[in-house]
């Protein structure tokens, strides 16, 4: 992918020169609101307490942080620190986060009130430098940590808004319920609007009242989810009555969605484009389905996203069956350790 930044520090950084007035982050759960100036403040003060504690380039710092406004500020101050970033499901056990932390050999846990220091320079890892690990259980054994560097995570962040076919800075409201320590809200919701400018409205968890609420509320003009999520919601008393006249964009995927069910989100949402993918933690973009074929292919996730390349390996590949290759700028570096 070309005309990305470098690193994650240097995209907020841009971000924040364009319009630090601007409204990064709407947190729902407690009422907080940072513009991109405070979100650039705030998160350089956590770098700098970080820093003073000890804990700098190349360290890892582990996040257990319910979704909202401290979770993308823990995150973004250890990348400024030059620290990794390390989510953390906040629904694990303590000895299943206990091995998360030894795993990757942790030196920092973020589990409550944020450190603070005097605001610090920003770090500049090279792109190829980790960004963040994202643990994910494996088809065996325990959770392995997928090393997402800098290139990845932005080439998948730009390979979003590709497939959503968004300007390079043309800002969203997305909504953002899925849990940040997962990688489509991390990396395919908020790095994203952290990309264009604009803001991730973070809820803690998804209950459909408030999600129809907030789409009210916040004027959201992008969804994403599961499509159990719009199902709930589409069957909500609340529903009949809510404009929606402004969403423009719908995302969906991590499960089959039949083309009577894509047909119903259709006519919910008669503004709005389709934009089913498939992704995993190892490569956050995949595939994406464009708008015009979502009803008629409603079985396929669709294409290969923008920069990949895709392959069938197996003895019969050529009938579409087989194991699928995956290549492009957002495959992780590999697994810790």
């Amino acid at each position: 992918m070309t005309g990305i930044a470098p690193h994650l520090a240097a995209l907020a950084a841009d971000t924040v020169s364009r319009g630090p007035r601007a409204e990064a982050i709407a947190d729902l759960g407690t009422g907080r609101r940072l513009s991109y100036a405070g979100l650039w403040d705030e998160a350089s003060r956590v770098a700098g307490g970080l820093l003073a504690a000890g804990t700098g380039p190349g360290d890892r710092v582990a996040i257990r942080l319910p979704n909202g406004a401290d979770w993308c500020l823990a995150f973004l101050g250890a990348t400024l620190a030059g620290a990794i970033p390390v989510p953390v499901n906040t629904r694990l056990t303590p000895a299943e986060v206990e091995f998360i932390v030894r795993d990757s050999g942790a030196s920092a846990v973020l589990d409550g009130r944020l450190p603070a220091g005097p605001p610090a320079a920003p770090a500049d890892p090279d792109s190829e430098a980790p960004a963040a690990i994202f643990y994910t259980s494996g088809t065996t054994g325990r959770p392995k940590g997928a090393v997402l560097s800098h290139r990845a995570l932005l080439s998948a962040a730009e390979q979003c808004r590709l497939a959503l076919r968004l300007g390079p800075a043309e800002p969203t409201r997305n909504l953002v319920v899925a849990p940040l320590f997962h990688i489509l809200a991390c990396g395919m919701q908020w790095i994203p609007a952290l990309a264009s400018g604009g803001t991730a409205v973070i809820a803690p968890a998804f209950e459909a009242g408030a999600w129809l609420q907030a789409i009210r509320d916040e004027r959201i003009d992008v969804l994403n989810g599961v499509p159990a999520m719009y199902w709930q919601a589409l069957r909500h008393p609340g529903f009949p009555g809510l404009d929606v006249s402004g969403v423009r964009l719908l995302s969906y995927g991590a499960a089959p969605t039949p083309p009577a069910q894509v047909r119903r989100l259709q006519e919910a949402f008669p503004a709005a484009r389709m934009a089913p993918g498939y992704g995993l933690t190892e490569a956050p973009s995949v595939t994406c389905l464009a708008h015009e074929d979502a009803v008629e292919h409603a079985d396929s996730v669709g294409t290969a996203a923008p920069g990949t390349e895709l392959a069938l390996l197996g003895p019969e590949a050529a009938a579409g069956t087989g194991q699928l290759l995956v290549r492009g700028p957002q495959v992780m570096s590999g697994y810790w350790q």
